[in-house]
């Protein structure tokens, strides 16, 4: 490497060697700049990837939560003597959307896995 610089340095004009030492830093700039805004892409796509899941949760907690809340009513009106019939098909419709919603979280989570496994096996 020595011996090319030398060999650079004794063999060509003072032109050519300045003409050299722009291109080559106006390349590396160039490539700097690039390299620069890729991994600035790259990060904000994988903050929108984050976001993205995290509102995600946010939805299935707040479909979580009013299926738990309207659970707990039901239970409470049959507790104080309510009509029983109307609140047992209420009761068995928050079971059904609830084990609807437990197959959703596997899924989910089975695609997760799926994803790891995957990134892993690279």
């Amino acid at each position: 490497m020595i011996q090319f610089i030398l060999y650079f340095l004794s063999r060509f004009s003072v032109k050519i060697k300045v003409a050299f030492l722009i291109v080559f830093l106006v390349s590396g700039v160039l490539f700097w700049n690039i390299a620069y805004l890729t991994d600035s892409l790259e990060e904000n796509q994988r903050t929108q990837k984050v976001l993205l899941a995290f509102e995600t949760a946010q939805k299935l907690n707040k479909i979580l939560y009013s299926l738990q809340r309207e659970r707990i009513y039901s239970i409470v009106r049959v507790e104080h003597g309510y009509k029983e019939v109307p609140l047992e098909e209420t009761r068995k419709h928050t079971d059904t959307l609830l084990l609807r919603f437990s197959s959703c979280k596997k899924n989910l989570e089975s695609v997760q896995s799926e994803r790891i496994d995957k990134k892993l096996s690279y």
